[in-house]
């Protein structure tokens, strides 16, 4: 059974936390996060964004989320949501690739959209998620 697994990432506190709850409204939109923060529950309602776990580890065994980079085989890819074919994709400088594509036991995380943003241009993204 596969685990399904979120991250939110905090506009306010610029900071990524594990997930303990999301809250619904009647229409099905995202009204809260919760999360633990040194043992006490905290929440987000607003200015925040969802990672999303993809179903793979790294080489030390990290889960990997979408909005994460990579690096495999000294190429830095972009972990992504694919809306198109809406599957998970790695997007690097010359397109993109399934999350299958590469042996997961050989990349490494190397950072995240939020806070090392600057990657993008090494993948070949000019601008912010």
């Amino acid at each position: 059974m596969e685990m399904i697994g979120f991250r939110v990432w905090d506009n306010h506190k610029r900071i990524i936390r594990n997930v303990t709850s999301i809250s619904f409204n009647r229409n099905g939109l995202i009204t809260q996060v919760t999360y633990f923060n040194n043992g006490v529950r905290c929440s987000v309602k607003k200015c925040f964004s969802l990672l999303q776990y993809i179903g793979k580890e790294d080489k030390e065994g990290n889960p990997v989320f979408d909005g994460y980079y990579i690096e495999y085989q000294d190429v830095i890819y972009k972990v992504s949501f694919y809306k198109t074919l809406s599957i998970f994709a790695l997007f690097y400088d010359l397109g993109c690739v399934s999350v299958g594509f590469i042996d997961w036991s050989k990349a490494k995380i190397v950072g995240n959209v939020y806070e090392n943003f600057s990657l993008d241009k090494k993948c070949g993204f000019y601008s912010h998620k």
